[in-house]
């Protein structure tokens, strides 16, 4: 029986389809380009994405803290006006009093005919001192209690109109972050009392050497980043690499690709924080260097 295909290929075994492995470069190529897309743009997507959820997180934590202190204030400010109420009820009552002390004194007028009448009335007098003595024992009372009442009156008028007037009226100290637990709003207030002119940036970027968010701002106009650590050790940990090259610490533009590093970048540490200053004057980097080694 003679070969159907003695010239041919056929289905020799050790020999490719050739279709079959072009097919297969392909799927390798897509799968390549996937992987690639998935490293470079859907993997940072999803990092800032949680960096931006971790910062919401805090937002409402913060939202929630201040409006717990405005309902404590607006509770002192409405007791506050009741005891403001109150003495000026009671100042009241003591007017009264003294208004109906001092008409109860007035002498009595036509009683003054002749000398019997005299005669009655220095009786009377003789009778009426301790009376008199009485009365006036009681109108000086009458009267401390009254600079007692109008004294309380001021004091709790005042304490109510600071109340009414909230934060403007008086500055409140904020409780102080324990050392190397230092927060965001920390760092702002340091680099504010070097007289740095700061504003918060909506906005934030997650470093590829600290492995952590960092919230945006301005100082001076110019863009700097505040990573915070939960402890001084961590921060110690990645110091020395993010000194050694500052250039990495933050990445050079948004997954959105808006550029990040537009200048020069240096690194300032202090406590549990780093900051990364993008740019700007030596005096504006010398501010925050002082300001960050300054934190507790």
């Amino acid at each position: 029986m003679s070969d159907p295909d003695p010239g041919g290929d056929g289905d020799r075994p050790g020999r490719a389809d050739p279709s079959r492995s072009g097919g297969t470069r392909d799927g390798d190529a897509v799968g390549a380009i996937l992987v690639a897309w998935r490293n470079t743009v859907l993997a940072p997507l999803v990092e800032h994405l949680a960096a931006v959820t971790q910062d919401l997180a805090r937002a409402r934590e913060d939202v929630g803290r201040l409006r717990t202190e405005r309902d404590a204030a607006v509770r002192e400010r409405d007791r506050a006006r009741n005891q403001l109420a109150a003495d000026r009820a009671l100042a009241d009552q003591f007017v009264d009093l003294l208004a109906a002390d001092a008409a109860g004194r007035q002498p009595a007028r036509g009683d003054d005919a002749g000398p019997l009448a005299v005669a009655d009335r220095d009786g009377r007098r003789d009778q009426s001192r301790p009376s008199a003595r009485r009365h006036r024992l009681g109108t000086a009372l009458i009267v401390a209690a009254f600079a007692l009442a109008l004294g309380v009156t001021v004091v709790t008028g005042y304490l109510a109109y600071v109340e009414w007037q909230g934060p403007t009226a008086t500055t409140r100290a904020r409780p102080t972050s324990p050392a190397g637990n230092q927060e965001f709003v920390d760092v702002i207030e340091a680099l504010e009392r070097e007289g740095l002119e700061v504003q918060v940036a909506r906005r934030g970027v997650r470093s590829p050497t600290l492995g952590r968010p960092g919230q945006g701002a301005v100082a001076d106009g110019a863009p700097l980043y505040i990573f915070v650590f939960d402890t001084v050790a961590e921060r110690e940990a990645v110091t020395a690499a993010a000194r050694a090259d500052p250039t990495t610490v933050l990445p050079a533009q948004t997954p959105f690709g808006t550029p990040v590093v537009t200048g020069e970048v240096r690194v300032a540490a202090g406590s549990n924080v780093i900051v990364a200053l993008v740019g700007g004057a030596d005096e504006t980097a010398a501010r925050v260097r002082r300001a960050i080694a300054g934190l507790a």
